[in-house]
């Protein structure tokens, strides 16, 4: 998994990112060879111009290493925000 800690996947933890930011670490994991396994949603938030849904996304590559994603995407007045809760890699 060098090339993922290279890229500063662990250092994401408890950042904002932007969309396009946020983008781009979804495509830097295909890009390694990582599939989407698994995926929830709940949303947490509904006001009139904002709101709020707390995911969990897992992808994993054929050497059976995993990433978990969770994270809140926050979308307010049409702008969407990203803040990543935690990241956890692993080994199967």
């Amino acid at each position: 998994m060098p090339a993922l800690k290279r890229s500063g996947l662990l250092k994401m933890k408890g950042k904002v990112v932007s969309f396009e930011e946020f983008e781009r670490l979804i495509e830097n994991l295909f890009s390694n060879g990582f599939y989407n396994t698994n995926g929830s949603l709940n949303q947490i938030a509904d006001y009139m111009g904002y709101k709020a849904f707390l995911q969990i996304e897992e992808f994993m590559n054929d050497k059976g290493e995993k990433v978990s994603i969770e994270f809140i995407k926050e979308i307010i007045n049409g702008t969407v925000h990203y803040y990543i809760k935690d990241i956890e890699v692993s080994q199967r």
